[in-house]
This record gives C-alpha cells, sequence and structure tokens, in this order.
C-alpha cells in the first residue's frame, strides 16, 4: 500500500498508518495538524487569542480566550472567533479586531472595501470611462451612469448608452464604436460587428481551418 503524502518518505505500515509525521503533522495517518498550527502543510500559526492554542486547520479560526481574540492570524479578524477575512484592499492584508485598516492605492472605506472614484475592477486598478457622471462606476465591470445622452468616452472594450455592452471578441485591438459596437475586424472575423467567422474558419477566434465544407 503507499504510503500518505503525509507520511516522510516511505515510513508506513501495511494499513497506511504512518511510522512518523512530517513536521507539524499528528495522527495515526498523519492527517491533522499539531495544536497551535493549521493550513494545507499545518505550516500557519494559530492566533496567540486561541483557546488552548488550536484553531480549524482549513481556515484558522478558533474559540477565543476570555470571549476575545487578542490577536487573530494575519488576515483574519472578528471579536469572537477571527471567522471574518480582511477586505482585499487592506494593506499587507492585516487589519484590526473590527475589520478597519489602511488601505492599498486606489481603495477607501473604513474597511477599505471600496474603490476611490474614478477606479474599478480587480486591485482598482482600472479606469472608469470619462464619461461616467460622477466619475464612479461599477466597480466590477465598469459600467455607469452617463453625462450627457451618451458615454463620451467609454473603456477600451465596451459601448452602448451607459458602457455596458461589450464589443464582440472579433474586433481588432478589443475595440469598437461606443454608439452601436460596430469596429474593424480581426482575421477571419467578418459582419458589422465582427461576431461571425469568414468562411472556411470556425471555434474560438475563428482560429479553426473547416476540412470538409
Amino acid at each position: 500500500m503507499k504510503c500518505l503524502a503525509q507520511c516522510p518518505a516511505t515510513a508506513c505500515y501495511n494499513n497506511g498508518t504512518c511510522v512518523t509525521c512530517k513536521q507539524n503533522f499528528t495522527g495515526s495517518k498523519c492527517d491533522s495538524c499539531v495544536d497551535g498550527r493549521y493550513g494545507a502543510n499545518c505550516s500557519l500559526q494559530c492566533s496567540d487569542g486561541c483557546e488552548g492554542s488550536i484553531c480549524q486547520s482549513s481556515g484558522g479560526s478558533c474559540n477565543c480566550k476570555r470571549d476575545k481574540c487578542a490577536v487573530c492570524v494575519e488576515g483574519r479578524y472578528g471579536e469572537n472567533n477571527c471567522e471574518q477575512t480582511c477586505f482585499s484592499g487592506c494593506n499587507g492584508k492585516t487589519c484590526n479586531s473590527n475589520g478597519t485598516c489602511t488601505c492599498k492605492p486606489y481603495y477607501t472605506g473604513s474597511t477599505c472595501d471600496s474603490c476611490v472614484n474614478g477606479k474599478y475592477g480587480e486591485n482598482c486598478s482600472l479606469q472608469c470611462s470619462g464619461g461616467c457622471e460622477w466619475n464612479t462606476c461599477n466597480l466590477s465591470d465598469g459600467s455607469c451612469i452617463c453625462s450627457g445622452q451618451h458615454c463620451e468616452h467609454c473603456i477600451t472594450g465596451r459601448y452602448g448608452d451607459d458602457c455596458s455592452k461589450i464589443c464582440r471578441r472579433g474586433c481588432l485591438e478589443n475595440n469598437c464604436s461606443f454608439t452601436d459596437g460596430k469596429c474593424d475586424c480581426k482575421d477571419f472575423h467578418t459582419g458589422d460587428r465582427c461576431d461571425v467567422c469568414v468562411d472556411g474558419r470556425y471555434g474560438d477566434n475563428c482560429l479553426n481551418r473547416c476540412e470538409f465544407c
């Protein structure tokens, strides 16, 4: 029988149990973390505030001493058992016991859960369209309420009255008319919006060639 991954080298019995465990593992099959450790490789330290220095092996949450964890593991907070995760906008992925933190660039809010005006997307690194009213847009996709009848400048890859429509994948340089989505086509694409493959081509990006059409 093959030894479990947690058993050092080939040190196991015929029933699969380990003779000895790797560092920070315990149990007959070495499938648990020793007290005070958690994580995929049992390499992370439980919070100092955990009762008995014991925490959940998957996320590090625990029952706290004196009803309050004095120190949560990095990236966690919560006054009862460190069960909540700091927001991604927190600098260094660390926060206070109530979730407040110092923000990374382009993030704002007491818990750094929002982008500053004019920014959106992963890491709040993308710029809202110049036509967005109040210079604000949807945090996930950049769509917005426009100033004027149309958004004068949609972000690349978007079009429509509120920049909510996506240019077709066949558009050259992922760019299209902000009013109707028409565009110049990449190779092997055709149509006003470049959403059709030319004759003899099919598949993603129209890269596949028909053999017996």
